[in-house]
């Protein structure tokens, strides 16, 4: 809402009070429900191929130091 979506807040503002999912709890549970989604859909997609690689690389920040 803070982007200006008038849709977002349209439909937030005739929500009822407990079927927002704003809350940190809701937000972090829908989270984990999306990631195991995407995990279970990248194993299927991988038990069908034969060969299959990683890449990984490196990112800085703006201040030209190491993420951890």
């Amino acid at each position: 809402m803070a982007s200006g979506d008038e849709s977002l807040k349209e439909a937030i503002s005739r929500a009822g009070a407990n079927c927002k999912y704003t809350s940190e709890t809701i937000q972090n549970e829908l989270l984990n429900v999306m990631a195991s989604m995407v995990e279970e859909n990248v194993t299927v997609c991988l038990k069908r191929v034969h060969i299959w690689s990683i890449l990984a690389d490196e990112t800085m920040d703006c201040s030209c130091r190491y993420l951890h």
